[in-house]
């Protein structure tokens, strides 16, 4: 078994909901520019851990998500959050979170994310936002 990890510098953002436009009577989807620009980052930060060629066997991929402590937070709850221990249980959703920080690496770092066939994933809070992937194949 061979082991990717690496992290991803900034606030994990969720994948949003695709948005419709109707330009010239036809309807267009498209990614919100907070998705792209979010998804965009990933692959850049991701690229120096790119396997040689992309993963086409079966995948397994760990994530944990950072995420900023709220200011309004109590004192107990701050030093639980300091210490990265306390689990977000407030929006973004973790699901979404997910989709944002894979669908990036789609055709990427594997062939195809039907080759993922378990992901591992939380959220908590810290004083250094950022998303964290281990890739085991």
């Amino acid at each position: 078994m061979s082991q990717i990890k690496f992290e991803i510098i900034g606030i994990p953002v969720a994948k949003g909901r695709p948005r419709f436009s109707v330009a010239s009577g036809f309807a267009l989807a498209y990614t919100p520019k907070k998705t792209r620009m979010y998804e965009n980052n990933v692959l850049a930060q991701a690229l120096q851990y790119l396997p040689g060629e992309p993963i086409d066997t079966a995948i397994s991929v760990d994530l944990v998500f950072y995420m900023p402590i709220p200011i309004s937070m109590s004192k107990k709850q701050k030093i639980l959050a300091e210490t990265e221990q306390l689990p977000v249980i407030k929006r973004p959703d973790l699901d979404n979170l997910i989709k944002a920080s894979i669908d990036p690496l789609n055709g990427i770092f594997w062939t195809d994310d039907s080759r993922i066939t378990e992901k591992i994933a939380r959220k908590v809070y810290s004083k250094r936002p950022r998303t964290e992937y281990i890739i085991t194949y």
